[in-house]
């Protein structure tokens, strides 16, 4: 049997949790797509041949130098040892990529088609059957779910941290993998109230560009780099706001307040202050914080807990909502 191979970095699947996308009706709930969008239609139908901003008919062949800082000991981007070459990430193909010119919206790659049931409980991505390594063999089901439990297991801890929502990765047909997660209603809900509003607002603040552009005989849609450019207008403007003025509710203590009292409600930790464990530092001052899962004691999540736990450790100051987070 031939050895699975590493196939992606980014499986595309945790999209799926909060997704809102337009599907077609399928038998017991269970929808099926070409993508997947956060905010209802897809922007491209389905057999689509390239984005709009692709040009097909390219020129081929020479060069291309592209400029990237620093340096590099690895070619290996998926692991904690060592510094990346830049650009690796172009070398592999996910299951779906993303449009750039659209927010929040993936289509598949190596994937043909995308099942979604109604409760976001799972997902499942069928390969196409043309899916190929780079020699040529067929990307199997196999490759899909070892490059998944690779990253978790062996990689860098970013993954382990990306995908710990996923409680299991099964294949369940020839070319169709299976990805379960678990419940993440609460996230999911916070997002799904989050974003309507803030598509509103952004909306909203494109038309205010666009007039501003007209009004100096600029005609043509409203591009990323005007939004930037004509925000920082309105910004200054409407909203030149002293910064000093602003600093004293963004202090450290406010900020992980806020972080703990959000892991809380998300997913149900709650922090508590470990007392003397940093007497005699150079920080008298600091704090150390246990995370409690509330009541989950799998190790999976125990050891996300232990990465988010080791980045508060090294954070200083007094914090008030560490003691209680309700």
């Amino acid at each position: 049997m031939r050895r699975p191979r590493v196939l992606v970095a980014t499986l595309g699947i945790v999209a799926a949790l909060v997704a809102g996308a337009s599907f077609a009706a399928a038998d017991k709930g269970v929808s099926t797509s070409y993508g997947l969008s956060i905010y209802g239609d897809l922007k491209y139908k389905a057999g689509f041949k390239h984005f709009e901003y692709v040009n097909p008919e390219a020129p081929r062949g020479g060069d291309v130098r592209l400029a990237a800082i620093g340096t590099f000991d690895s070619l290996n981007p998926y692991i904690l040892k060592g510094v990346p070459a830049a650009g690796l990430g172009q070398l592999f193909e996910p299951l779906t990529v993303a449009s750039w010119d659209e927010p929040a919206s993936e289509y598949g790659l190596l994937a043909e088609s995308i099942e979604v049931p109604a409760d976001r409980s799972w997902v499942a991505f069928t390969l196409r059957p043309e899916a190929r390594f780079h020699d040529g063999s067929p990307v199997t089901v196999d490759d899909v779910i070892w490059t998944f439990q690779a990253l978790k297991t062996k990689g860098h801890p970013f993954y382990r941290s990306y995908y710990a929502q996923i409680v299991k990765a099964e294949g369940v047909g020839p070319r169709k993998v299976k990805f379960t997660f678990r419940d993440g209603a609460a996230v999911r809900d916070l997002l799904m109230s989050v974003w309507a509003p803030a598509r509103r607002k952004a909306e909203a603040d494109a038309a205010v560009l666009q007039a501003m552009m007209a009004a100096e005989g600029i005609s043509g849609p409203l591009e990323p780099w005007d939004w930037r450019f004509y925000s920082e207008r309105r910004r200054k403007a409407e909203h030149d706001l002293d910064e000093a003025a602003l600093k004293p509710y963004l202090s450290l203590e406010a900020m992980l307040g806020a972080m703990f009292d959000c892991s809380t409600r998300l997913f149900g930790l709650e922090f508590r202050e470990i007392a003397g464990l940093m007497e005699g530092t150079a920080q008298p001052d600091s704090a150390r914080c246990a995370a409690h899962p509330g009541g989950r004691t799998d190790s999976s999540h125990t050891g996300r807990l232990t990465a988010i736990g080791s980045r508060l450790l090294i954070a200083t100051g007094s914090w008030p909502a560490c003691q209680s987070s309700k």
